[in-house]
Formats: C-alpha cells, sequence, structure tokens
C-alpha cells in the first residue's frame, strides 16, 4: 500500500482554502485512515475544527516564506523526502528554477493539483513579473511532476502534458442540515449573501453591485439588502458607490454562516470569470452554497450543474453586462412554487458533489501513478 500526504502551502487569510483542506481529510479519512495531511505555515498556527485527527501542521522558517523560491522548496522537499512518503498531492503555488532543482531530489510520486489559469490570473493580479516566471519556467517544471489534477477541463487543456492529466472538480463538506438553509422569495424584499475568502477581481463583485445600484433606481419598493462575508470591507471600494444597504461582516464561523443564509434568498458567486479569460469554474464559494441549500447565481460554466434543470443555480452572461432583474425574481418565483422539486435537486447535487466521492477519484488517480 503507497504511503500517500496531502501537502499545503497556507498563506494568511485563505480561510476558504483551510476549509477545502479540512473536508478533504475528513473524506478520505473515512476512505484511508493511513493518508495524512501536512500543512506548511508561515507564522500562526491555523485553527482546524476537524474531526480528522491526520493533520500534520508544520511552521516554516520565518524568514524563508517565499512561495516557490529557494529556501521554502528546498526545506519542503527534505522534509517530505525524510518522511519516505511514496506518494504527494499538492496544489501548485508558483515556479522558479528552484521548483525544479529540489524537486528533482524528490524520492516520492508526485501530483499536482491546478485550480485557474496561472498566466491568466497572474495578468488580472497584475503580476506580469510572476505570469513571465511561470511561462518560462512551466516546462523545465513538468519534468518533476509525475501527473495533474485540475478542477475544469477547460484548464486541463493548458496543463496537458505527457504524462496523466485528469479533470476533478471542487466538491463540498456536507453540512448537517436536513433542509435548505434560506427564505423563499415572496416579492417585497431580497436579500444576498456573499462568501468568500478575501476580496479577488474575477470575482465579480463591482458588476454586482453596479447592477443592484440600478435596481434600487428603477424598483423604489423593493428592499435589498446585502450581506457579504469574508476579507472583505467598504474601504476595498473607495473608487465606487455602494448599494444603500450592504454589511460586510468580516469573516465567520460556519454556524454563523448557516444564520445569515437562513435570511437570505439567494447567495452570489463568481460574476467576473471572464476576467482571466476563463469560462469554466467550480468556486468553492458555490459549493458552500449547494452544502447550505442556498439558492445562487455565477457566471461561468460548472460541470457538475446542469444550468438547464438545476433550479439551485442560476447562470448568467460570462461578461460585464448588468444583471437583469426581471430573470432572477422569476427564477426565485419559480423556486418558491417548486418547493419539492427544488429540495429533490439539492439532494442529487449533494451527492454529485460531495468531497467523499471527488477524494475517491483522487486516490483512483493516484494508483494509475
Amino acid at each position: 500500500m503507497k504511503k500517500i500526504a496531502f501537502l499545503y502551502l497556507l498563506p494568511q487569510d485563505m480561510s476558504g482554502l483551510l476549509n477545502k483542506i479540512n473536508s478533504q481529510a475528513e473524506a478520505v479519512y473515512g476512505l484511508d485512515k493511513d493518508i495524512e495531511f501536512i500543512i506548511f505555515y508561515e507564522s500562526e498556527k491555523p485553527v482546524v475544527n476537524s474531526i480528522s485527527p491526520n493533520f500534520i501542521f508544520e511552521k516554516l522558517p520565518k524568514h524563508v516564506f517565499k512561495t516557490g523560491f529557494f529556501f521554502t522548496t528546498r526545506y519542503i522537499v527534505n522534509y517530505v523526502n525524510q518522511k519516505n512518503y511514496d506518494l504527494i498531492f499538492s496544489r501548485i503555488y508558483g515556479f522558479s528554477p528552484f521548483f525544479f532543482f529540489f524537486f528533482k531530489k524528490r524520492k516520492f510520486k508526485f501530483i499536482v493539483e491546478y485550480h485557474t489559469k496561472i498566466v491568466n490570473e497572474y495578468f488580472a493580479l497584475g503580476r506580469y513579473d510572476l505570469a513571465l516566471a511561470y511561462w518560462t519556467f512551466k516546462k523545465l517544471s513538468d519534468l518533476v511532476i509525475d501527473g495533474k489534477i485540475c478542477v475544469t477541463n477547460e484548464i486541463a487543456k493548458i496543463e496537458s502534458f505527457n504524462k496523466p492529466v485528469i479533470t476533478i472538480s471542487n466538491g463540498f463538506k456536507h453540512k448537517k442540515l436536513d433542509l435548505p438553509a434560506f427564505k423563499y422569495f415572496k416579492g417585497s424584499s431580497l436579500r444576498i449573501l456573499m462568501v468568500c475568502s478575501k476580496l479577488q477581481p474575477w470575482h465579480g463583485i463591482e458588476r454586482f453591485f453596479e447592477s443592484v445600484r440600478i435596481w434600487e433606481v428603477n424598483n423604489p419598493y423593493l428592499s435589498i439588502k446585502i450581506d457579504i462575508v469574508g476579507e472583505i470591507f467598504k474601504n476595498n471600494f473607495d473608487r465606487i458607490k455602494l448599494p444603500k444597504y450592504i454589511v460586510f461582516h468580516g469573516s465567520k464561523n460556519d454556524n454563523e454562516i448557516i444564520e445569515l443564509a437562513k435570511n437570505a434568498n439567494m447567495g452570489l458567486s463568481t460574476l467576473g470569470l471572464f476576467l482571466k479569460n476563463m469560462d469554466e469554474a467550480c468556486p468553492l464559494k458555490s459549493r458552500e452554497y449547494i452544502s447550505l441549500g442556498l439558492p445562487f447565481i455565477y457566471g461561468y460554466k460548472d460541470q457538475d450543474i446542469k444550468s438547464a434543470s438545476d433550479l439551485l443555480g442560476f447562470n448568467v452572461p460570462n461578461n460585464n453586462s448588468l444583471l437583469i432583474l426581471d430573470d432572477i425574481m422569476e427564477w426565485l418565483h419559480k423556486i418558491d412554487i417548486s418547493r419539492d422539486q427544488y429540495f429533490l435537486n439539492w439532494l442529487e447535487l449533494r451527492k454529485r458533489i460531495s468531497w467523499e466521492s471527488k477524494m475517491q477519484q483522487f486516490l483512483r488517480f493516484a494508483d494509475e501513478i
């Protein structure tokens, strides 16, 4: 039997990623109790409220936390080699000549997970230096990678190479809910919840705010309230006019998010993927909404969601156009009058996108490497 570990470098302010790691660990623990999760962190040890005991936390030397650069790469590879693992899963973090130089000394098989078009994302962030580094060293780095897991087919096409590549989209952790956590829309008030770790351009939140301001002008008798959860604050939007009723809650725990969802009519997922020249995605926040049973709007293609029949999600164009309120209200009314069908759709979608099913795919792929 292979000795397997999942390896993560955890920057600060990445609560969404930490929740993903926790969910993966709990799902894997139910499949194979010997698989471990190694989390390298910079300053403060992450807090994980988990039923899974398979976490190993390792603090990086303080002066070396530069993702993909010399000392961090050397430290991590030496650490993992000493533990005698047969295979490592890891999320990709960056490229440099040191990535190849040290990982060629690895004593383990190496499977890397890709969650975005890396060059496009660096361009969207204005980090042309990192985009150039990735493009320059990609083929060299591919030499020390034994397999790739991509969260969408679109990314898999970009990351294809002469070794195995598989598409496995993000899953979610089942919350202990017997019924969906949201309020049916009745026409007089609309409450919207957005859950994020931190602000990114491709969230499309400014597109959403601009749409809501138009809604408020054209529908003065409709009460519209917005709740924002995560490291996103009012001062992030000094350049634009905000909707009238919006609350920035900061970070919240699972129970607090459930309570906010219970008062919401819908959630808001990614609406600006076009900024990265991407069409496909499976954002963690959409998985959070599915876990809650909260209807949500999204602006991308998701291979796990059947946009024509899954009432839970409402698909909007992947561009900077304004969101059409009448269409959204029609969808919410349809949910209200089709409650039984909505509930069945929710149960089916939960089964389709659970981390338990996704991690089985991870482990089957490991057997092929």
